[in-house]
């Protein structure tokens, strides 16, 4: 059977020194949804770490300055990486709802400087594929031990770049188990009496993003 994380699963993210912390407790075997509701919206400079089994695996910030807006990502662990290359410029590559994520081949990452998701300069030229983007999906994967972890993170970024929003992420915390882009648990009689309104709720939400 089939566990998800929402809502009161949720450990909780707050602002502090500049940063939003978004953290989440892994069950085993089982696709793990943490949905953000309220979604997590990254403005001027500031960044929330992703932080799956009490480790943080990746960071996701927002940077500003005048007429020149940004936002990308970076891998926290070496054992991390998303769909696309390691281009710090445009190396991050936006996946459709259904895509197959343990089916990609390309994967990248860059620890040292974040790689770009989007930006945008009113005097220059702009960039990042999930520029003005909705509803699109980061393939992620990162490694426990010898096992590998497939998953995803859907972000929203307008054609400004003037924020980030993030409603969410889910893993298969099975060793090598497959996931689609989007995929949270599915849920049926006595999983929904207990998931009870609210966690319905918020299923039907990530499904209409």
């Amino acid at each position: 059977m089939k566990r998800s994380q929402q809502g009161g699963k949720l450990a909780g993210y707050s602002l502090a020194a500049g940063s939003l912390l978004v953290a989440g407790n892994a069950a085993h075997g089982a696709i793990i949804h943490i949905d953000l509701n309220p979604d997590v919206v990254l403005t001027g400079t500031q960044a929330t770490n992703v932080n799956i089994n009490g480790q943080t695996k990746f960071m996701i910030g927002h940077s500003t300055a005048s007429g020149w807006s940004s936002g990308g990502i970076s891998n926290r662990t070496s054992q991390a990486f998303w769909v696309g290359n390691s281009n710090p410029n445009s190396g991050v590559r936006p996946l459709n709802a259904g895509a197959s994520i343990k089916l990609q081949t390309d994967w990248g990452q860059a620890s040292s400087n974040r790689c770009n998701l989007a930006s945008y300069s009113s005097v220059s030229s702009n960039g990042g594929y999930f520029r003005g983007s909705s509803g699109k999906y980061i393939g992620i994967k990162f490694q426990n031990g010898s096992n590998t972890n497939y998953g995803w993170i859907q972000v929203n970024i307008p054609a400004n770049a003037d924020k980030i929003t993030i409603t969410g992420y889910a893993y298969n915390d099975t060793p090598d188990g497959a996931i689609t882009a989007g995929q949270v648990p599915e849920l049926t009689g006595l999983g929904l009496l207990a998931c009870g309104a609210a966690g319905i709720t918020a299923l039907r939400r990530t499904r209409a993003a």
